[in-house]
């Protein structure tokens, strides 16, 4: 339901705290909440846009911002940095203080749009791909499947058991209205990339950049304990994910009033393949806060993931924000699955009939929306089996590998016996078994440079309820 009111096509270039550049096509202006944009006549694309009052915009009408970018690259300085900064530890405690870097952040073309790409000290790329961080192009929302932002009203049901909008969109009171952003159901893959820094033991934390010292430490070499690594996602779509504020009614008190506050729900939907690496050139200086030259093929490697994780559900389960009182700490909470039938029977989205439990097939289409799943591979043993030392035959599922072929490891990836019998055979007594007897890995040998250890799946994740609270302060919650 977008109104195309005007197409407008604008380029930009930007700090962010590098840069950000790209195109981007405006499909249709319309307004949300207190804030909007409208171009009431056609203009040309170098026409600025101007903020509208409260008499202009209540003559304008639609349904959300679509918005479809062309060749978008988002891209950090490498020394550039998201920092979590450790506490000072007491004497006589068993622990010492960490500190936490991201550095370089950035989102570009995937490997499969070809092209060049560089490393984040610099240096091309032999070839863009998984061993590529930076892309040199940007990746592509078409405008005829945009982004869009919009506020819409949904059925549902209320943390109180309050009936908003029935299936066929009519009835209910006082519906709460939603602000959305939501992916398109189809874009051109992207690569995203950071390195990372964490240090252990810096009285003072990580230095600035170009850190050989910490501060106050009148030119003392920050010698710790640290680790710098690099992280890699390529052929990453965001397809389907979309991310809702609301209003939300959160029952704090069971039988009481509900205490009204700001929640958000969420559905992640992230396809894509994953690298983990920590090898360095031989020429990087391996110092903190000096970016590093990372080799091309060592790492971890997650290939053909695919994650599905709903976070809350409208309008009953929410992520909302809360302060521990008494001192700066905080409280983050996926809110609990209220006792009311309209809302269990909906999130749990049993077949129908079903007051059992759940059954592999006839599932309503709801458990899907509700229901999250995290897969790696395509679950096929013979595209992850090692066909002989140091050759892997297809590189589905986790992956190791080494910084050449000429570096070898040893494979250690016993597992337990999936033998039913053998099992119950190492049973001891009615309620007492020993451990299952363990299936050595015919390939655990010093000849291997990469190895493929299998696949993952994890289905019907379901989250009801989750508390995370910070322990920082002195005064706080710990």
């Amino acid at each position: 339901m977008i109104m195309d009111l005007i197409t407008l096509s604008v380029r930009w270039m930007g700090r962010f705290p590098k840069k950000i550049g790209g195109t981007f096509v405006l499909c249709s202006v319309v307004p949300f909440l207190s804030m909007g944009l409208s171009l009431a006549t056609p203009v040309s694309a170098s026409a600025s846009m101007v903020p509208l009052g409260d008499s202009a915009l209540a003559e304008v009408s639609g349904t959300g911002l679509a918005l479809g970018f062309e060749d978008l690259r988002i891209e950090m300085s490498p020394t550039g940095y998201i920092e979590a900064t450790g506490a000072t530890v007491a004497g006589g405690l068993p622990y010492r203080r960490a500190d936490a870097r991201w550095y370089g952040l950035s989102f570009t073309a995937a490997s499969s749009a070809g092209g060049t790409g560089y490393h984040f000290d610099g240096r091309p790329c032999a070839t863009n791909d998984i061993s590529c961080p930076i892309s040199a192009g940007g990746f592509l929302v078409p405008n005829d499947n945009p982004l869009i932002v919009r506020v819409w009203d949904y059925q549902g049901v209320s943390s109180s058991g309050r009936q908003y909008l029935l299936r066929d969109g009519t009835g209910g009171t006082d519906v709460p209205t939603v602000l959305e952003l939501l992916m398109p159901d189809w874009h051109q893959p992207l690569k995203a990339a950071f390195w990372g820094e964490i240090a252990v033991g810096l009285v003072d934390g990580i230095a600035p950049e170009g850190g050989r010292t910490y501060p106050g430490s009148g030119g003392t070499p920050a010698s710790s304990h640290f680790l710098q690594s690099q992280t890699i996602l390529d052929e990453v779509s965001l397809a389907g994910t979309n991310v809702r504020l609301m209003q939300f009614d959160q029952q704090t008190n069971p039988g009481g009033n509900a205490d009204t506050t700001f929640g958000l729900s969420a559905n992640l939907r992230i396809t894509g393949d994953m690298r983990f690496s920590v090898n360095q050139t031989e020429d990087s200086l391996n110092a903190l806060g000096i970016v590093p030259g990372f080799t091309d093929r060592e790492g971890l490697y997650f290939s053909g993931v695919d994650t599905h994780l709903p976070l809350g559900s409208l309008h009953y389960q929410a992520l909302i924000a809360d302060q521990v009182p008494g001192g700066g700490d905080f409280i983050l909470e996926l809110t609990q699955i209220p006792n009311i039938q309209a809302i269990y029977e909906d999130f749990y989205a049993f077949a129908p009939g079903d007051t059992q439990g759940y059954q592999r097939t006839n599932r309503p289409q709801r458990y899907e929306e509700t229901h999250g799943h995290w897969r790696i591979g395509d679950m096929n043993p013979a595209t992850n089996t090692c066909t002989g030392p140091g050759t892997c035959s297809g590189t589905s599922g986790i992956v190791f590998r080494s910084a050449d072929t000429s570096s070898m490891f040893t494979v250690y990836a016993d597992r337990p016996s999936e033998d039913v019998d053998a099992w119950e055979d190492n049973c001891t007594g009615a309620d007492s078994c020993n451990p299952p007897p363990r299936v050595m890995n015919p390939r655990n040998a010093d000849t291997y440079h990469q190895v493929n250890i299998g696949d993952v799946n994890v289905s019907g994740l379901l989250i009801q309820h989750l508390r995370i609270t910070t322990c920082s302060t002195i005064n706080g919650a710990c």
